[in-house]
């Protein structure tokens, strides 16, 4: 079955029942590519694979943190509950239990 999403000139979804998330694991083949081209992959075209796109010493390291698996379910990427950004948190609502 072959699906086909109206988007924006800015690639924003319009008029459309799925969230940019649900696009994007249809057309990377899963969640798992999903989030290996946005981290992983995105890192080494940037050719910035020495500093990012890991949870390594020495890495800059942003981080989102969500309650459950978006691997078996990207929904949960729609509500994010921890953000790290450049080493200062944004947003907590994790700590808190």
């Amino acid at each position: 079955m072959t699906r086909s999403w109206p988007a924006c000139a800015e690639g924003q979804l319009s008029d459309s029942p799925y969230s940019e998330e649900d696009v994007c694991v249809v057309s990377c083949g899963g969640a798992l590519e999903a989030s290996q081209a946005a981290t992983l992959n995105a890192a080494e075209l940037l050719g910035w694979s020495d500093r990012v796109g890991a949870l390594e010493p020495g890495y800059f390291a942003d981080l989102i943190a969500v309650e459950g698996d978006p691997l078996t379910d990207v929904t949960v990427l729609e509500q994010v509950r921890f953000v790290l950004k450049g080493g200062k948190v944004y947003r907590d609502e994790m700590s808190a239990r």
